[in-house]
């Protein structure tokens, strides 16, 4: 019972342990002591139990896919979860678009700014030779941000005359309520029940260092994403998670 409760706190410590093993091993550069402060705070909560939950979501996010889809991550939200996907070695293609904030109202040209970051992102050709859907995963909560993301993808493939009948466009929610969506605007939709607790950690903990960068509607027609570099403490989170979710012994082998 005494090693069962403490193995939370050997895996907080070790992960802290190789945090500092690897700022001494570094260049020597002089970091934000707050910036490294929130780091070792993000770095403590992989607990063995939220390493079990990332695994599980990650579980039944490929449950829900076949190895012929392209699955978006649409946000910073969800953004560790593709990188536990990426971690496990899974067979997905899995890709994650910059998106945040609820835009309402689109100008034309933030719309061709929008289209032109999706044209570095998606291959038309893969789509339209493929088998697969396009599946965005998000934590939705009013839906209105996965609305307006949902549009612009769809704009996208019209503009690549793709077949929406032959490229779906299916939609996985990372939620930690059982209440039914009232946004019912995709083909189909899977919901996955996730803890609130996971959903604060990510959103609160781990939002600022995220491989993508925080990127609203004011950014679209100035800032260009794929050349967004993330802070020195992006590389440690993924060794940190690449540590925690190897040592549970759940490496994917694709479905």
């Amino acid at each position: 019972m005494m090693k069962k409760a403490l193995k939370p706190l050997i895996v907080a410590f070790a992960l802290i342990s190789f945090l500092t093993g690897v700022e001494q091993a570094g260049s020597g550069t002089c970091q934000d002591e707050l910036s490294i402060v929130r780091a070792e705070a993000a770095f403590a909560y992989f607990s063995a139990e939220r390493v079990q939950e990332i695994n599980r979501v990650a579980d039944q996010i490929e449950r829900l896919t076949t190895r012929e889809d392209t699955i978006l991550f649409v946000g910073r939200s969800p953004v560790w979860f593709a990188e536990t996907l990426k971690i496990r070695g899974s067979d997905r293609q899995v890709l994650e678009a910059a998106f945040s904030g609820r835009p309402t109202r689109i100008t034309q040209s933030e719309d061709d700014a929008y289209i032109r970051y999706l044209d570095r992102l998606l291959d038309p050709q893969a789509l339209r030779n493929g088998k697969g859907n396009l599946i965005l995963v998000d934590h939705m909560q009013t839906g209105e941000s996965l609305r307006a993301f949902w549009e612009l993808v769809r704009r996208w493939q019209n503009k690549y005359k793709l077949d929406p009948y032959a490229q779906h466009l299916k939609v996985i929610n990372l939620t930690h309520s059982t209440l039914p969506l009232t946004f019912r605007n995709f083909s189909s939709d899977h919901n996955i029940l996730i803890s609130r607790d996971l959903i604060v950690f990510h959103a609160n903990q781990l939002n600022e260092f995220a491989p993508i960068p925080y990127f609203p509607i004011t950014k679209w027609e100035t800032d260009d994403p794929i050349a967004y570099q993330p802070p020195p403490e992006t590389e440690k989170i993924r060794a940190l998670l690449r540590a925690a979710v190897t040592s549970t012994g759940a490496i994917s082998k694709g479905r």
